[in-house]
C-alpha cells in the first residue's frame, strides 16, 4: 500500500471527453469500479487534428504524480500535461525529470504537513515556497543533495506555480516569491554582444561553487574523465577477445569518432553503403536534423570514420548475425538499424519515434542505452578481475572525452614540429568535436598542462611534508 507521494508512468495517455451514446464520435467502454462494471460513453478530443499529435493531446508514456494515498495530485497532472502539449521544445525525457522534482516537493509538502496553495500569511517564512527553499538550502548545506539538484528541484517548483497562476488555477493571497527582472547582457559563440531581459525571484539558493581548472576532469556536457593511454589499450583489448560484435563497434566509434552515445545507437545500415568498403581514406557522415540519427541539442554535425572502423562496420552490417537481428523486427521503421538487441529492437529511440503515438504501448520506458551500460559495468569487472586493474573505470561519456584528449595530443605534436599553428589546431579540435564554443575546446587544450601541474604540485609538496614530518621525529 502506497503511504508517500509517487509517479507513474502510462503507457498510454490520451485526452478524452465523457459523452452520451448519441454523440458523434462516441464509444461505448466499460470500467471496473469493485466487483461491478460501469459503462461510459466517450470521445477522443482532437480526432479532426489527430495528425498533430501534440494537438490530438495524446503521448506515450506519461509521468504521473500521485499522492499519498495512490490517487493523481491534479495540479501536477495539468502542469505536465500543459507542458507536453503546450511547449514546443519539451521532451518527454524532461518531463519525466519534472515530474520527480514535483514528487520530491509533494513529499516536502506532506512530510511539513503543508497545503500547495496556502499563501495565507503575511510573513514569507510560512509560505511553502519560502518553506521548500530553505529545506533544500539545508539538504545541500549537509551535503545531503547536489547543489546542482537543489536548484533544479526549486526552478521546477518556481514554473509549477507560474503555470497555475497564470491558468488562474491558484489566485494566492500573498505572493509566493519577489519577483524582479532584470537585464543579462551575454555574448554569443561568434563572441558579439547580446541582451535579453529575464524574470527572476528572491526564492534562491545560497550555494556559490569554484570551478576547479586543475581537476582531472574535462566539462564538455558533464564532467568527462579521458582515459590514460594504459587503459584505452585495456579496454580495446578486452572488446576485441569478447563474442559481442556489437558492443564491441560501439565502444570503437566513440573512441576514434568522439560521437555520443545517442548519435551511435541510431545510426543506420544504409548510413554505411557498400562501396565504402574499399576507401582508404575517412569516411565523412553528417548527422543531426534529417538524417536520422540523433545528435545532442538536434544539432548538424559531421562525424568521421576511420578507413579500417568503416570498413568493420560495412562488414558487420551484412553479416548472418546482424540480418538475423533485422529479421525480427516488429516496427518497419527500425529494420533499418544498424545496431539491434538480439530481439530486433534498437538499442536506443530516436528523437522522431519517440514523438509518436502508440495507441497499443505496453511497456513504461524507452530504450536509451541501457544495454550498453549494462554491458560495460560487466566488462569493468572483468577487467578489474583478469587483468589485476583495481582502478579501472570508464563511463561511457569519457570515451568521448578521450577521443578529444587523443584529437587534441595529436594536433599539439603537429603544433610542437611547427607544421601548424595552434590557432588552426584549435579550429580543428572544435569543428571535430562539435563543439559550440571555444571554451569547451580550451578545456581540452588546456587539460595536459593542468594536470602536469597539478601532479607536480602535488608530489613537491607531498616531498616536503615527508622532509618536516622527518626532521619533528628526529629521522
Amino acid at each position: 500500500m502506497q503511504t508517500r507521494a509517487g509517479k507513474v508512468i502510462l503507457p498510454v495517455f490520451q485526452k478524452i471527453q465523457l459523452c452520451d451514446g448519441e454523440d458523434q464520435g462516441a464509444q461505448l467502454f466499460a470500467r471496473r469500479s469493485g466487483f461491478d462494471k460501469e459503462l461510459y460513453y466517450r470521445a477522443d478530443i482532437g480526432i479532426a487534428d489527430a495528425y498533430d499529435e501534440r494537438n490530438g493531446k495524446k503521448c506515450n508514456l506519461f509521468p504521473v504524480v500521485t499522492n499519498a494515498s495512490g490517487g493523481v495530485w491534479e495540479p501536477a497532472l495539468l502542469y505536465l500535461a500543459y507542458r507536453v502539449f503546450n511547449l514546443a521544445n519539451c521532451t518527454m525525457a524532461t518531463n519525466h525529470n519534472v515530474a520527480d522534482d514535483l514528487v520530491h516537493f509533494k513529499r516536502f509538502l506532506d512530510d511539513k504537513n503543508l497545503e500547495f496553495d496556502n499563501f495565507d500569511s503575511p510573513a514569507s517564512y510560512e509560505l511553502p515556497t519560502y518553506r521548500y527553499r530553505n529545506y533544500l538550502q539545508r539538504q545541500f548545506e549537509q551535503g545531503f543533495l547536489p547543489v546542482s539538484s537543489a536548484k533544479r528541484r526549486l526552478q521546477t517548483v518556481i514554473g509549477f506555480y507560474r503555470y497555475l497562476i497564470q491558468s488562474e488555477i491558484l489566485t494566492p493571497k500573498h505572493a509566493p516569491w519577489q519577483a524582479m527582472t532584470v537585464k543579462l547582457h551575454l555574448r554569443d559563440a561568434k563572441g558579439f554582444a547580446r541582451s535579453r531581459i529575464v524574470e527572476k525571484s528572491d526564492l534562491r539558493l545560497k550555494a556559490r561553487m569554484q570551478p576547479d581548472p586543475y581537476a582531472e576532469t574535462i566539462d564538455d556536457g558533464g564532467k568527462l574523465r579521458p582515459l590514460s593511454w594504459e587503459h584505452q589499450l585495456l579496454l580495446i583489448r578486452n572488446l576485441m577477445g569478447w563474442t559481442n560484435p556489437e558492443m564491441a563497434l560501439i565502444h570503437l566509434i566513440a573512441i576514434f569518432t568522439g560521437a555520443r552515445i545517442q548519435s551511435i545507437l541510431t545510426l543506420k545500415q544504409s548510413n554505411f553503403p557498400p562501396k565504402i568498403a574499399g576507401y582508404n581514406a575517412e569516411y565523412k557522415l553528417k548527422v543531426g536534423p534529417g538524417t536520422g540519427v540523433d545528435t545532442k541539442g538536434n544539432k548538424g554535425i559531421f562525424l568521421y570514420f576511420p578507413a579500417w572502423l568503416s570498413q568493420r562496420i560495412c562488414t558487420y552490417s551484412i553479416s548472418p548475425r546482424a540480418t538475423k537481428r533485422r529479421e525480427r523486427t516488429v516496427d518497419r521503421e527500425h529494420e533499418d538499424y544498424l545496431f539491434l538487441t538480439k530481439y530486433g529492437s534498437p538499442y536506443y529511440d530516436t528523437r522522431l519515434s519517440m514523438q509518436k503515438f502508440r495507441s497499443e504501448k505496453t511497456s513504461r520506458y524507452n530504450s536509451n542505452g541501457q544495454e550498453v551500460r549494462k554491458f560495460k559495468a560487466g566488462l569493468i569487472n572483468k577487467i578489474r578481475q583478469t587483468d589485476g586493474v583495481a582502478d579501472f573505470y570508464y563511463r561511457f561519456h569519457d570515451l568521448r572525452a578521450t577521443f578529444g584528449m587523443n584529437l587534441t595530443d595529436a594536433q599539439l605534436q603537429l603544433v610542437q614540429e611547427g607544421k601548424i599553428t595552434l590557432a588552426q589546431a584549435r579550429e580543428y579540435v572544435r569543428f571535430r568535436m562539435g563543439h559550440s564554443s571555444y571554451e569547451t575546446t580550451d578545456k581540452y587544450l588546456n587539460y595536459r598542462a593542468n594536470l602536469e601541474f597539478t601532479h607536480a604540485i602535488r608530489d613537491s609538496y607531498g616531498a616536503y611534508l615527508q622532509d618536516l614530518s622527518n626532521v619533528m621525529l628526529g629521522t
